[in-house]
């Protein structure tokens, strides 16, 4: 008898906790942080200096993204097919 009660309280305990979830992300939603201040952030978390080559305005942003994006596929060619 008492295994069911200890069930129907985690049952409503898990209920509780979803409705406060969706209240708070209703409510209160969290915005993405910006990239680069991501990384400024994570930086001085750890104790290091962001590297003067990045330090500046935020028109270095675009840059600084750009760079770190991975580059286009390749389009390989079949060394076979007739010409």
């Amino acid at each position: 008898m008492g295994c069911a009660i200890g069930h129907a309280r985690r049952d409503e305990l898990e209920i509780l906790v979803t409705l406060a979830e969706a209240y708070e992300r209703q409510h209160y939603p969290i915005d993405l942080p910006d990239p680069i201040e991501a990384v400024k952030f994570r930086l001085e978390q750890q104790g290091k200096k962001l590297p003067r080559a990045l330090i500046g305005s935020s028109a270095n942003a675009p840059g600084f993204t750009k760079s770190c994006a991975r580059p286009p596929p390749v389009a390989e060619h079949d060394s076979q097919a007739a010409p």
